[in-house]
């Protein structure tokens, strides 16, 4: 890592502290115009994605290509306590030299930045940049102050736009919605038989995080020929089934509640023995 752009930032973060952290989602903006015609930043979003990895990107309207002179860099402030870490607090700091073509995550011991290993990339583009980091990579910190800074020119004439202007944005990791991608209904007896008792004692749910659990509430709605057969029990999923009722369908549609959501499945279908 080149450390001319590391230490012209230092001096540019300096001046930004001022300011609180504020909440904020996953999306935020600096105003545009406020750096000239050299880098500016405007639009940011951060987001957990599928891959595993922590996502910033930024719109950087005349962002230097790579090969030119100029930087991109995130300062991560994971304990969101301002007097350690060193930039605004950041415990942890991602910078990307243009002109170099390289660069990477260092993180502070207390004296200096070193480098923190672990799994982190950028992506330049005409006008934008995209940085990805591994939440292991930054001590396993699950929310975290940031601010970004891009830089055109030469590190000891650099033009650089900081965002937010004051303070740092926040941003928490969010723990991903679990829904039940399908249910599975056990009935005891395998089939209906005519003159006896039908019912689903258990229902199985198998969850988007792969996990396979017991029901906690459920609801069984029967239909006999087209007719309501009213069940008893738990969730009313035990049916007496009548002795005129052989031959005919019988349908059993359940009602899952999980997570405060109540969903109706596909029904099971049945032809009574």
């Amino acid at each position: 890592m080149s450390k001319a752009p590391l230490a012209v930032l230092v001096g540019a973060l300096a001046v930004a502290v001022a300011g609180s952290a504020r909440a904020a989602p996953a999306s935020y903006n600096d105003p545009g115009g406020d750096n000239g015609a050299a880098a500016d930043i405007g639009a940011v979003t951060v987001d957990s994605t599928t891959d595993g990895f922590i996502t910033l990107k930024a719109s950087v309207p005349n962002l230097p290509q790579v090969g030119q002179p100029g930087f991109v860099a995130v300062a991560f402030d994971t304990d969101r306590n301002g007097s350690t870490g060193s930039l605004m607090g950041g415990d942890y700091l991602f910078v990307f030299d243009l002109g170099a073509a390289r660069g990477g995550l260092s993180r502070w011991n207390g004296t200096e930045y070193v480098d923190a290993g672990g799994d982190s990339m950028t992506t330049v583009g005409a006008g934008s940049f995209e940085v990805k980091v591994k939440p292991a990579s930054l001590g396993g910190a699950t929310a975290f102050n940031f601010a970004i800074a891009a830089a055109s020119g030469e590190a000891d004439v650099a033009e650089i736009d900081l965002a937010p202007d004051t303070g740092m944005w926040f941003f928490e990791l969010k723990a991903p919605v679990v829904t039940v991608d399908t249910i599975h209904a056990k009935f005891v007896p395998s089939a209906p038989k005519a003159g006896a008792v039908f019912q689903a004692p258990l229902v199985r749910l198998k969850l988007s995080n792969g996990r396979t659990v017991l029901a906690a509430k459920y609801r069984c709605v029967a239909q006999l020929a087209g007719k309501v057969l009213r069940g008893t029990g738990k969730g009313s999923c035990t049916l007496r089934i009548p002795k005129t009722a052989r031959g005919k369908r019988l349908t059993v549609s359940l009602f899952v509640t999980y997570g405060g959501v109540t969903d109706e499945y596909d029904p099971y279908v049945f032809r009574v023995r």
